[in-house]
């Protein structure tokens, strides 16, 4: 029975082998032949029979019982080793169902005895029959008994019970030899290698298992143990595997894998190898016998390796040769198991990872849908990944050529289309196993199992090492050499980017996890990261690596792996472009729908990127375009052919029949334009090394490289769209033109260009783009490239660096040129000023424009260039426009002057006029100079026009306006002065620009004879009796032409006489007069009684006061509301004055009836005050001749009628009389008075009025002094009434800062002083009115005296206003008649004086008092105060001495009066 059950098992297995790819559902699902016996067997209660027989006791003492009975249990150990294979190998699971059902059964129903009473089922009796057995062989040894035999059959009984599968001979599978799924069945397995366990392991001599192995149990049992230790490994829980590798088993395991080895024995090198790769990863070095084991593992990998190195031979049997791949397979699973063992790496760096890397190298071709090798390739590559971290075992792996076959691995991949071709090798039989997972469609590889990742993996930890990534001295190949860099371009190009849309490259590959490509792409930069930071710094000669040499030809063999990788240039390219945006740039979408061009779809998707670091970059975009950088360096550091592909590819040249050649263009200009930006930072740059070694490489050396070979593919495709566009016509010219700007506007060509050409290898290219650029675009990119700081910056440094040596000049002419020109035209759009002030370039601008100016009239060679298109250029004048318009903003700051002219205005501080002038002046002057030399000769264009529009030319010209923005300016005036910039002021003044001639009166004020050197004079002469026009232009310019000849006749008697003595100076004194007359239309209707205001009217509200006074003042101010034509007339007033200092025009104003007669109107009629104050000052200058010089029509007594009458107009308005010698700390409101005019008052007119009078004194009659005496002393006295009798004392500080009451005060008494001494006159001046008043001014003195202002010393007036009455007082006192014409005694004049004089000082007492008032106020009594008498007052004055006149006349008045 037992030999039929066997066969028929064994039978079955052969079938399953022959037939396994025949699934049961083919089958039509019916039994095999072995399970029909089993259940038949299980049908007649077998089981309980087994259970029976296996638990029967041996009688060892009766040898025919014992023999017998030994025999009998062998046979149904064998029956069931059998019967367990049978269910192990029913795929159905029936079998096995059935017979733990019958096991069960039977051990309920007492089928099954133990010991002792114990009732045993058929498997736990199976195994107590393998322990007592064993137990008993120990002790006893077989002696004449079937022992060994038995023991043999317990083995196989309980390996099948453990799941062990068939052995011997050719029925067995691959499959036996790996861990099984788990299924139903599982437990029952595990519960049973649990038990073995117990009794067969151990660490102790007392363990089995190992006895068995090494033959102690007859060479019989070897084969059976080593099943059921490989089942207890396969079945068991994972603890088992650690059991058995410190069990000391591996050791005669790994003597019986050499000699299967050696001999053939299929069977027991699998079972061995399987033990090995379970239980080694276990073995450590904890005791004597785990160094043992550790010993043999570490033999078993030399064995196991030397497999990997048996050849496969091209005409071996097909069987064979699949047999042998099925052991290398085996090997390699077991390396990677044994790999985890850290104690093992030694003996797998030195023996296993040399044969792994020469069959990775064998089997370098692989398909996608064979699972199987897909599996041993990545157990082959997980080997090396483990051990190589530490630095020897990477570098003992790169020596061993690991590089390139894991290069060959990772390109090894065949296209599906391919796979029929590549599965032939395996011959036509094939495993079930791989059968089955070929027809699963996966949907991409996972991370274990994906063949080209592990393999980027490994050769990235290989480049981690620097030794491993070279050469060695015995030529083994490093990374650069053997492939390894094209395999990686190669994965990164189809791997790492995302799958295009388009078809036509075959068959799409399955779609793959996204995890896994942003994996690669990680790797994949990085391990170009590490071999380029070998590359990108030069060795020193004495390196031991032997320095520069193998430096290049690792760097050939670099560009020559990625020369040829197309796709993955593209995508690198596509991910620098990605970088910028975020996303892929696409052009506008035209008019018609069609795409016009596309910058990214071109070059192709871009690498999958993720968010964190890579290679030291903070995100994979910037690793990528480093490494696109570094490759694109090392192609312009190295001739040869591969360099010249990597960049065809770059600037699409190469051939794409589906691609327009506009497009390729375009996106090709936008590749490099975006390069080029990514790098100009030099500081903090993408590109820019960390350390400072490679950092001075990169800056000094690369980078240029790089930029001038993009520079170049820029220019390159740039001029071919460009000579396209001038090709094409309509709608396409038009759509193509609006692209090309968009690009170059996008991607800030211009502006980097213009950066660029500061390095000398770099100008020419880069100028050569800009002028392309602007004469094609100029008006749309001028604005982008004023608006960008480092590019305006660009241009102001260009303007004067010289760039490179002789070669360069041309260039750096070139481009000065042209930026002259960009400036320029920015200027004319208004774009240039607002961008400097706003970007903070002012500083900068202003010196590079003035240092340009100088710099082609300095340069003898700049015009030496016959064929450049911009040698007719004027670049001091297109700087100088560029200067006006940085000018024309004002600065941050806003401390510079404004200057105005015409219909500008310039805002230059006094450094930049002075920094201007000094460098300028001379190159402006000669400018001016030489234009109105060309005017005169009829060459200019200008002369061809209308006198207005040439008028214009000239003033606006950019010379013109900046010689007159600094000539106003006090500090750069000088230098001007020095290089003929008043000659050309004076030639710009003739043409009537009123900032030329505004800079002249400037000039003019510090030193006049600079003026008459140049004859300033009479170009400002000319402009007053030549110059056309009307309007407030008009009246500006002669204004300020009037106040310069004015000033010239002030300043000096040269000036003067230089200005009277000119031709032209009588049309200019026709101009004033007609100015003055025609600013004075006769007014019948008024009167001078009509300006008169009653005396009583004093005395009206306050508030009524001054609103009335502030009505009058602003009518008075300016009646026509023509501001500027009433400096005019006060500029011709000031003229006139000057002039009149000379006799022969003084002669010829006397004799001008009218312009007297206008003057005189101007006092007699309410008008501006400034203008009666000219008039006065004009009349007053004539009075002291009038006498002699006068005319009939206007004799000296008409000039006394007219100051009379200035006198009377203003006593008559007492309102704006009154109050003014007082001062006041309250706040009024204030009317804006003119700057030049704050001295002018009604009191300081009326003063002029007065000193006028004071020169007609001794030419008028008796009758017209007394009428003057009766004026003036009615004034005096109402001046004294107004300080004495005012109820608040107020400063009108509305009419200015300055009253002027004491010029007034005095002028008056200086009169009535030498009236007094007139026998007509005396009468008048002994009026009561006016001799009152001087007595209170006299007792009032300490008051008058304590008054001061802060700005005019009106105080020393009234003190000698104060020492005039005085005298007077003294004269009159002395005469005898005094009192009869008083008509009252001195005693009672000054004791109404006192009564008065006491009243005032009572009222400002109890008002309140200023500080002036309290000082005079100190120490001083109520009432009867002694400075309240007109003796007291004298007294006081005598005490304090202040003026010997003063005591004298006041001794004189107290020996007269008291």
């Amino acid at each position: 029975i037992s030999s039929v059950v066997a066969k028929t098992w064994r039978r079955s297995r052969q079938n399953q082998a022959e037939d396994d790819s025949i699934s049961m559902a083919d089958k039509d699902g019916s039994p095999s032949q072995a399970v029909d016996l089993l259940l038949s067997l299980l049908d007649s209660a077998s089981a309980p029979l087994m259970a029976r027989i296996v638990s029967t006791k041996i009688e060892y003492h009766v040898q025919s019982k014992a023999v017998g009975t030994i025999l009998l249990k062998v046979a149904a150990c064998e029956i069931v080793a059998s019967m367990f294979g049978i269910v192990r190998d029913d795929a159905s699971g029936i079998a096995g169902g059935r017979l733990y059902i019958a096991i069960d059964d039977a051990a309920a129903g007492g089928g099954g005895y133990g010991g002792r009473g114990q009732r045993q089922d058929l498997t736990t009796g199976c195994i107590s029959l393998l322990q007592s057995t064993s137990v008993h062989m120990q002790r006893y040894g077989g002696g004449d008994l079937p022992l060994p035999e038995l023991s043999r059959a317990c083995l196989l009984a309980v390996g099948s019970i453990c799941g062990a599968a068939i052995f011997g001979g050719k029925v067995f599978k691959a499959s036996d030899f790996s861990i099984p799924v788990e299924d139903e069945l599982t437990s029952r397995r595990r519960d049973a290698c649990v038990a073995v366990c117990a009794f067969m392991m151990g660490r102790d001599s007392s363990a089995a298992l190992p006895s068995m192995l090494v033959g102690s149990y007859g060479e019989e049992s070897v084969l059976p143990a080593l099943r059921l230790a490989l089942a207890l490994v396969q079945n068991g829980p994972m603890n088992v595997h650690a059991q058995v590798g410190q069990s000391g088993i591996l050791i005669p395991i790994t003597d019986i894998l050499k000699n299967a080895l050696i001999k053939g024995e299929r069977y027991l090198f699998s079972a061995s190898l399987s033990l090995i790769r379970y239980c080694g990863p276990h073995v450590s070095t904890t005791g004597t016998s785990d160094s043992a084991s550790l010993a043999s593992i570490r033999d078993a990998v030399r064995t196991v390796s030397s497999v990997l190195l048996i050849e496969e031979r091209a005409d071996a049997d097909e069987v064979q040769l699949d047999t042998l791949k099925q052991l290398k397979a085996e090997s390699i699973f077991a390396l990677e198991a044994l790999s985890t063992n850290a104690s093992l790496w030694a003996a797998i760096s030195q023996d296993a990872v040399p044969a792994v890397s020469q069959y990775l190298l064998e089997n370098d071709t692989w398909d996608e849908d064979d699972v199987a090798k897909r599996a041993v390739l990545c157990a082959a590559l997980r080997v090396i990944q483990r051990i190589i971290p530490l630095p020897s075992h990477a570098v003992a792996a790169a020596r061993a050529g690991l590089g390139a076959s894991l290069a060959k691995v990772m390109t090894g991949k065949v296209a599906k289309d391919e796979s029929g071709d590549m599965g032939g090798t395996s011959g036509k039989r094939r495993s079930p196993i791989r059968e089955r997972e070929r027809r699963q469609r996966m949907s991409g590889p996972s991370d274990d199992d994906d063949v080209q990742k592990i393999a980027l993996e490994v050769l990235h930890t290989l480049a981690s090492q620097s030794a491993a990534r070279r050469n060695d001295e015995g030529g083994a190949l490093g990374l650069y050499h053997c492939g390894a860099v094209s395999a990686v371009c190669d994965l990164l190009g189809s791997r790492a980017t995302a799958p295009e849309e388009s078809s036509g490259s075959g068959t799409a590959s399955p779609q793959i996890a996204h995890g896994s490509q942003e994996s690669i792409t990680r790797l994949g930069l990085e391990f170009l990261l590490y071999l380029l930071s070998d590359l990108e710094a030069p060795l020193p000669p004495n390196d031991p690596y032997n320095g520069a040499e193998n430096q290049r030809r690792e760097a050939l063999a670099f560009v020559e792996g990625v020369g040829g990788q197309n796709r993955f240039v593209r995508c690198l390219v596509a991910t620098m472009l990605l970088t910028e945006t975020g996303q892929s740039l696409v052009s506008s979408v035209s008019d018609g729908g069609e795409e016009g061009f596309a910058v990214a779809p071109l070059y192709g998707p871009p690498l999958v990127l993720y968010d964190g670091p890579c290679g030291g970059f903070p995100s994979p975009q910037y690793a990528a375009t480093s490494v696109l950088f570094s490759i694109a360096s090392l192609c312009c550091t190295n001739d040869s052919k591969d360099c010249e592909t990597f960049w065809r590819t770059f600037f699409m040249q190469e051939e794409r029949s589906l691609v327009g050649k506009e497009t390729k263009q375009a996106t090709a200009v936008a590749a490099c334009a975006l390069f080029l930006n990514v790098l100009m930072d030099e500081e903090d740059g993408v590109c820019v090394p960390s350390d400072s070694i490679r950092e001075t490489y990169y800056i000094d050396t690369l980078l240029p490289l790089v930029r001038k070979r993009l520079l170049e593919g820029l220019l390159l495709n740039i001029s071919e769209a460009f000579d396209a566009l001038d090709g094409a016509e309509g709608e396409m010219s038009a759509s193509a033109s609006a692209t090309m700007l968009s690009l170059l506007q996008q991607f800030h060509v211009p502006q980097t260009c213009l950066a660029l050409c500061a390095s000398p290898g770099l100008l020419e290219p880069a100028s050569q783009i800009v002028e392309s650029s602007m004469q094609l675009y100029s008006e749309e990119l001028i604005p982008s490239i004023v608006a960008d700081k480092n590019s305006l910056k660009a241009l102001f440094d260009l303007l004067n660096r010289r760039i490179g040596g002789v070669e360069s000049k041309r260039a750096s002419t070139q481009i000065r040129r042209l930026n002259c020109q960009i400036l320029s035209h920015a200027a004319d759009q208004g774009t240039l000023g607002p961008a400097v002030d706003r970007l903070g370039l002012r500083t900068q601008a202003v010196a590079a424009l003035t240092a340009a100016c100088l710099v082609d009239s300095e340069d003898n060679s700049a015009h030496s260039f016959d064929d450049d298109d911009l040698v007719d250029i004027d670049v001091p004048l297109l700087c100088l426009r560029s200067l006006i318009a940085v000018f024309s903003v004002p600065p941050k700051n806003n401390t510079s002057a404004d200057v105005e002219g015409g219909d500008f205005k310039l805002h230059l501080s006094s450094a930049e006029a002075l920094a201007v002038a000094s460098t300028l002046g001379k190159k402006i002057s000669d400018m001016v100079l030489a234009k109105f030399m060309k005017r005169s000769h009829g060459d200019d264009e200008s002369t061809d026009s209308e006198d207005e529009d040439a008028h214009k030319t000239i003033t606006d010209a950019p010379e013109v306006r900046l010689l007159c923005a600094l000539a106003s300016n006090k500090e750069a005036l000088p230098d001007l002065c020095k290089n003929n910039g008043l000659q050309a002021l004076s030639l710009v003044a003739t043409e009537g620009e009123l900032s030329a001639i505004e800079a002249m009166h400037e000039a003019c004020k510090d030193d006049p004879s600079i003026i008459l050197q140049v004859e300033g004079h009479i170009s400002v002469m000319n402009v007053l009796a030549n110059s056309p026009g009307k309007g407030k232009i008009k009246v500006a310019v002669d204004t300020a032409c009037l106040e310069i000849l004015s000033t010239l006749c002030a300043e000096t008697e040269q000036g003067r006489l230089a200005v009277a003595s000119a031709e032209e100076c009588i049309l200019c004194v026709s101009y004033a007069v007609d100015c003055i007359q025609r600013g004075c239309e006769p007014d019948d209707k008024r009167s001078d009684t009509e300006t008169m205001i009653d005396e009583d009217e004093a005395e009206a509200d306050e508030e009524k006061e001054e609103k009335i006074d502030m009505d009058l003042q602003t009518t008075a101010a300016d009646p026509s509301g023509d501001g500027e034509y009433r400096k005019l007339q006060l500029a011709a007033f000031s003229f006139l004055t000057e002039l009149s200092r000379v006799k022969e025009h003084r002669t010829n104003f006397f004799s001008m009836q009218d312009l007297l007669d206008a003057s005189a109107a101007l006092l007699a009629k309410s008008e501006p005050l400034s203008l009666q104050h000219a008039s006065v000052k004009f009349l007053c200058a004539l009075a002291p001749y009038a006498a002699d010089t006068a005319s009939e029509h206007f004799p000296a007594s008409k000039f006394s009628l007219v100051f009379s009458s200035r006198i009377s107009l203003e006593g008559s308005k007492s309102k704006k009389i009154k109050r003014s010698g007082f001062v006041t700390n309250k706040k009024v409101s204030t009317r804006k008075i003119d700057p030049d005019q704050l001295d002018i008052n009604e009191n300081y007119v009326c003063a002029l009025a007065v000193s006028g009078l004071k020169c007609l004194y001794h030419g008028i009659t008796s009758e017209e002094q007394l009428t003057v005496a009766k004026l003036l002393s009615s004034q005096f006295a109402r001046l004294v009434d107004i300080a004495s009798f005012s109820a608040k004392n107020k400063y009108r500080s509305d009419r200015g800062p300055h009253e002027h009451s004491g010029v007034l005060a005095y002028n008056i008494m200086e009169i009535l002083v030498t009236l007094s001494r007139s026998p007509a006159c005396r009468e008048e001046v002994l009026s009561d009115r006016l001799v009152s008043a001087m007595l209170r001014l006299i007792i009032l003195s300490d008051l008058i005296e304590g008054r001061k202002d802060d700005i005019n010393d009106d105080e020393l007036y009234w003190d000698a206003a104060l020492s005039l009455c005085l005298q007077c007082v003294s004269s009159l006192t002395c005469w005898q008649g005094s009192e009869t014409s008083l008509g009252r005694t001195w005693h009672e004049v000054i004791s109404d004086a006192e009564t008065v004089a006491g009243e005032v000082k009572s009222k400002k007492r109890d008002s309140r008092q200023f500080p002036s008032m309290q000082r005079a106020h100190s120490g001083i009594e109520d009432g009867s105060s002694s400075t309240t008498t007109f003796r007291g007052a004298l007294i006081l004055i005598m005490e304090k001495r202040s003026c010997a006149i003063n005591v004298t006349a006041a001794r004189s008045i107290l020996r007269q009066t008291c």
